[in-house]
């Protein structure tokens, strides 16, 4: 699927979202980046398997293993100005294991699919969470923008 600003491609055509989650993600995507200050951006999400995860995560991350969400910042703002043809970032989705997740948390795909996209889209603000300050920063712009996508109690207070 591709929308003005956000592209979503899949590893494996014969597994993607309902096309109405891809454009919900787009939608959120499109609204928050106005939020953050970075209206002209546009992102590529891709969604792909366990073992391209696990590569990616043991090439980037030194962990061999599959997580829910790696990102990745193309631009930066000190980098000069945005060229808006290029992606600003990149979100890569392990959705086989957010569905095994999921099975565990009883969250809706949807839902968690947006939690994680605001989580990815904070780390391409700079937010980190390697230290406990660093994490209580992160998660404090998370849960505001999390309110402003009418995602209310996603993380215990």
């Amino acid at each position: 699927m591709t929308h003005k600003r956000i592209q979503i491609t899949y590893e494996n055509e014969n597994d993607t979202l309902p096309e109405r989650i891809d454009e919900r993600i787009a939608e959120v995507l499109i609204l928050l980046m106005t939020e953050v200050n970075q209206p002209d951006r546009s992102l590529s999400l891709y969604f792909c398997s366990m073992e391209t995860m696990s590569q990616l995560n043991g090439t980037y991350r030194k962990k061999e293993q599959p997580t829910d969400l790696l990102s990745w910042l193309y631009q930066e703002d000190e980098a000069g100005p945005v060229i808006p043809e290029e992606p600003w970032g990149e979100l890569v989705y392990c959705l086989e294991f957010i569905k095994d997740r999921l099975k565990m948390s009883g969250w809706e795909l949807e839902d968690e699919l947006l939690r994680l996209t605001v989580h990815g889209l904070v780390h391409l603000l700079g937010y980190d969470h390697e230290s406990d300050t660093e994490e209580a920063e992160m998660l404090g712009m998370e849960i505001k923008l999390l309110k402003r996508i009418g995602m209310m109690g996603v993380y215990p207070a």
